[in-house]
């Protein structure tokens, strides 16, 4: 019976692609039966698919394996594209882009609000705070950041705020009622509230970064490297990780340099140096990632969805021409390679 869906999917999406002369898909899809299904029905049609990174990849062997079945797959960087490529999956090319997503104009009355209302009440100081995904890990294979540790994580900044009144903290969570479940931090979360010196953003689809304009530092946790934490360092602004699960292992070169500096174990060593930094006895390069962000963005010019869409034009042309997928691709990628350098692309075919 599975069998049989799964080959009724397939038919499906290959007489969709067929019927509306489809030869070129942009799959943002992530770990779904459904990205098996069109891209099985895509090469049966001589058609790709193009993927691109959302998230920053853990760099282990076999991670995420069959996430991302795409013909072809942007990156950021040389970080992402490490773990990219050790994901296993089977990307005929992964080309590194450049961070795709520009800057959307929207909120900002609410963020010049917040920012008005931090400097009428004494704020001097300010943080953003970004929490990922966090549970009791009972019953799922997948786990996630332990809410325990969570309402460890964000007392220890609330108790803060209560102490200093010259702080002030904005609370991103990574989806509407996370911050609900935390039962340990709703006493504290209520006095701080009534000091208007802390805002808790529980909405879906706005990201960190567009508060990180408006404060001193960002700090994000999760239970592997917060992608928030990247973006915001991208974008130029100061940007600490709170590495609760140790990934001092497999992040090498984020530790080779940053130990201490952009990514921390010890949440209370974290909290001291950010108290040193506002008392002016810290070091000045904390939270700057920006001798080393190139690793992380390559471009660093806020054009890496404009570079996407001009691959894409040139797999158009060569489709349009008549030519297969492999000579379509290799025309796109001799183009990319031409204008912006052989390391840009690695050709990974099995």
């Amino acid at each position: 019976k599975e069998i049989k869906n799964f080959l009724i999917q397939i038919n499906f999406w290959y007489c969709f692609f067929k019927d509306q002369n489809i030869k070129i898909h942009l799959n943002s899809d992530e770990y779904s039966l459904s990205n098996v299904v069109r891209q099985i029905a895509l090469n049966k049609l001589g058609g790709c698919s193009i993927g691109k990174c959302r998230s920053s990849p853990r760099k282990i062997e076999g991670d995420w394996f069959a996430y991302y079945p795409n013909d072809i797959f942007f990156t950021w960087g040389e970080d992402s594209t490490e773990g990219l490529i050790k994901s296993k999956n089977y990307f005929k090319s992964l080309i590194i882009s450049g961070y795709p997503y520009q800057e959307k104009k929207y909120m900002s009355e609410d963020i010049d609000k917040i920012k008005k209302s931090f400097r009428n009440k004494g704020v001097k100081f300010s943080i953003l705070i970004s929490d990922g995904s966090h549970g009791k890990n009972e019953n799922d294979i997948h786990q996630l950041f332990p809410s325990s540790s969570m309402s460890e994580f964000l007392n220890s900044f609330l108790s803060w705020l209560i102490e200093d009144k010259e702080l002030g903290i904005i609370i991103k969570s990574k989806k509407p009622g996370l911050i609900d479940d935390l039962v340990e931090i709703q006493e504290n979360l209520a006095k701080v509230k009534k000091t208007g010196r802390c805002v808790v953003i529980d909405k879906f689809g706005i990201e960190p970064k567009k508060f990180s304009d408006i404060v001193d530092f960002s700090v994000g946790a999760s239970v592997d490297i917060p992608t928030s934490v990247i973006q915001i360092a991208i974008k130029g602004q100061r940007g600490i990780i709170y590495d609760f699960s140790n990934l001092s292992s497999i992040e090498k070169k984020l530790y080779g340099w940053g130990s201490n500096k952009t990514i921390f174990k010890n949440l209370n060593v974290l909290i001291e140096k950010l108290k040193d930094f506002k008392a002016g006895k810290a070091e000045k390069n904390l939270g700057d990632w920006s001798d080393n962000i190139n690793y992380y963005d390559s471009f660093c010019d806020d054009k890496g969805g404009q570079r996407i869409g001009e691959y894409i034009s040139d797999l158009k042309l060569y489709f349009d021409k008549g030519h297969t997928l492999n000579e379509t691709i290799m025309y796109a990628n001799s183009n990319f390679k031409k204008k912006w350098g052989q390391d840009k692309l690695k050709l990974l075919e099995k």
